[in-house]
């Protein structure tokens, strides 16, 4: 799966929770390590 360019932030990992209730099986790539933004700019 991948994240939006917010970054593996807690609403992906929500979506994901819920995708893999229904039986999916996903990677979540986090190219940035950890780094979560809030602010565009």
């Amino acid at each position: 799966m991948s994240h939006e360019w917010w970054a593996l932030n807690d609403n992906i990992k929500d979506i994901s929770d819920q995708l893999t209730s229904e039986g999916y099986v996903l990677l979540e790539a986090d190219p940035l390590n950890g780094t979560v933004t809030a602010n565009p700019e």
